[in-house]
Order: C-alpha cells, then sequence, then structure tokens
C-alpha cells in the first residue's frame, strides 16, 4: 500500500509541473542512424543544425523536424549528411550548438578543448571564437566534465554556456552519494564582440543515486533560452547498474531568471548561498531498464522551436544512444520528446 501512496504522490507531482511531454519517438522510424547527438539549435523554417559528439570529422548535421502546431507530435524527421570539412580535426568532442540569427552562423562548445568556435552553415569555421575565460578553461575542468550545453538568447543577444560539472576550483565534483549538489558558473557572452559578460552562481540538486555501479555522468546536460530571457536548464544524471537491468536516467527541467538573480565573478566563492539563482522545477521524468520499462533516453540536447501561426511554441528534446550502445537483448535508442507547456 505504501509503494500505491508514493506513486500516487509522484503522478500528482508530475502532472502539477507547467511542462508536459509528448510520447518520445525512436529517431529509428524515419530510417535515422544511431548517432551520439548531444546538441540542437534551430535554424529557420523546420530546419535545425544538431551535433553528435563523437563524429569522423569536424561539424554538424542538419535535420528536418515537422511538428503538429496544435499538439506537438512529432510528425516526420529527416537527417542530412554530416556537414564538415573532413580535414578538420575529430577530437574536439562537440557537446553544444547554438544559432546566431544576425550572422546566420553557428557556435560549438566542445568539451574535449573548452572552445567554443563560430561555423558557417556549410560547416566550415569562420575563425572566430568565444573569449572564453581561462577560469574555464582545459586544465580547469574535471575529465569529461566540460562544456555541455549552449544556447543563444535572442533577448540580451547573448549566447549561454555552463560547464557539466563544477570547476576544480569550486570544489570537488559532483558524484553519486553526495548530499548536496555541487554548483556550477552559468557565463554568457556577447554574441557580436565575442566577450565574456554575466556570470551566475547555480546550485544542483543533489545525486539520486547512492553510489557508483558501472557508469556514472552527473550535470547540466543542456541549456535552452525562452524569448523574456529566461533560461531552461536541463540536469541529467545517468545511473547505470552493474548488470544494466536497473539503469535509469533522470533528467530535470528548471527555469531560472538570470535578470532577477545577483551576477558573480570568479572571485565569488562558490558557497555563497545568498547569490545562487532561483529555480522553477517545469519538467521531471526518469526513465528505466528494467524488465517492464526499456524507455531509458539520455538527454542531452535541447530547444526552442520557431512560434507557429497559432502562436504556440515547443521545447525539443534530443537523446544520445552512443550509437545504440548495447548487446543483442537492448541496445539504447535515439529519442525524441517534445515539451510544451500546459
Amino acid at each position: 500500500m505504501r509503494k500505491g501512496l508514493r506513486y500516487i504522490a509522484l503522478v500528482a507531482m508530475v502532472i502539477a509541473l507547467p511542462m508536459m511531454a509528448q510520447r518520445q519517438r525512436n529517431l529509428s522510424r524515419w530510417q535515422i542512424q544511431g548517432a551520439d547527438y548531444s546538441g540542437i539549435t534551430h535554424i529557420g523554417g523546420n530546419r535545425y543544425a544538431v551535433v553528435s559528439d563523437k563524429e569522423g570529422q569536424d561539424g554538424f548535421y542538419i535535420f528536418t523536424i515537422d511538428i503538429d502546431s496544435v499538439n506537438g507530435k512529432v510528425r516526420h524527421v529527416s537527417r542530412s549528411p554530416l556537414m564538415g570539412n573532413t580535414v578538420m580535426p575529430t577530437s574536439r568532442d562537440e557537446e553544444g550548438i547554438a544559432f546566431v540569427p544576425s550572422r546566420s552562423t553557428l557556435f560549438i562548445a566542445a568539451e574535449s578543448d573548452q572552445r567554443i568556435m563560430e561555423y558557417a552553415l556549410d560547416g566550415n569555421r569562420t575563425g572566430r571564437e568565444l573569449a572564453v575565460p581561462k577560469e574555464m578553461g582545459r586544465d580547469r575542468i574535471y575529465g569529461n566534465y566540460g562544456f555541455e550545453s549552449l544556447t543563444y538568447s535572442a533577448h540580451d543577444s547573448c549566447l549561454w554556456t555552463v560547464t557539466e560539472n563544477s570547476l576544480r576550483a569550486d570544489g570537488k565534483a559532483g558524484v553519486a552519494g553526495d548530499t548536496v549538489g555541487c554548483v556550477l558558473r552559468l557565463q554568457s557572452f556577447d554574441a557580436e564582440s565575442l566577450m565574456p559578460k554575466r556570470q551566475y552562481l547555480y546550485r544542483m540538486d543533489a545525486p539520486m543515486a547512492k553510489a557508483r555501479k558501472r557508469q556514472y555522468a552527473y550535470g547540466v546536460s543542456a541549456l535552452c533560452a525562452l524569448d523574456d530571457g529566461s533560461l531552461l536548464v536541463m540536469e541529467r544524471e545517468f545511473y547505470v547498474a552493474r548488470r544494466y537491468l536497473g539503469s535509469w536516467v533522470r533528467n530535470k527541467v528548471y527555469r531560472i531568471v538570470p535578470d532577477e538573480a545577483v551576477p558573480a565573478t570568479f572571485t565569488t566563492e562558490s558557497s555563497e548561498q545568498s547569490l545562487y539563482v532561483k529555480k522553477e522545477l517545469v519538467y521531471d521524468i526518469k526513465t528505466r531498464l528494467g524488465l517492464m520499462h526499456r524507455n531509458i533516453a539520455n538527454y542531452e540536447g535541447m530547444c526552442l522551436t520557431p512560434p507557429f501561426a497559432n502562436g504556440k511554441r515547443y521545447i525539443i528534446l534530443i537523446s544520445d544512444s552512443q550509437r545504440n550502445y548495447g548487446n543483442r537483448l537492448y541496445r539504447l535508442k535515439d529519442y525524441i520528446r517534445v515539451l510544451r507547456m500546459k
């Protein structure tokens, strides 16, 4: 009976949140091959640029995504060949992508080199890049916990990013078993001058997992700027059980309003609780791999659709299947999911 009551309480919590989701769709239903999709951004019409973090060359894909304007249901998806230059290095580990309309260019954040470079729509680099502060450089992050997300805000003509987990200067990386969440630094950049602008302290929720088993990932996997200047922040916790069954992913999306918070600097102690941005939970879901549930989805990309004729806009999530990682019994899938306001 107690389990039943807990289930009812969880359902009530999800229903009460400001956003709800359409059922996730497997991209294979449109014959789209598995990849390591890690970032998505709208570039015009029904076209989106998507990065995959383990491709054979530097670049991105162009996805065409048709969405029902009334209910947000995904009707069709197609994908272009990889847009890029075959002579570019292949080890950037591209994670976040954002489109800047005033220049019709894309910026791509990479985790391995902690650089955020500009690309033309043909996949070639323009030679410009954001002036990433040395405090967020490659030698200041924990391994595989660098820039995971990027978004462009038309509200203030800024690009926003954040490291997936804490910087070394702010303490140890957040891990399973921690009783408090790690502190991150949201950083904005002027999209024209490419220089750093404002910074804010963001406290993640404490991990759900009590201990690491086979594999574990914890941190912010995506950002999405909204029209009013607020940001959506997706916290992702990925727990892989020792024998795989029992693995799960928890994705929570929070809305924050930077304009209502007090900016920080790199000299600000990360323990300064009075400066943490306020968070409003708008979406929360846990997907699983078990005997009864096989909907596990590692969502790493998030972006806003354009406004439809009826005024509606939706949020698109895309997952990373690590090229359909698994075995003969089960393989991860590349999912797309649409969130909508109630």
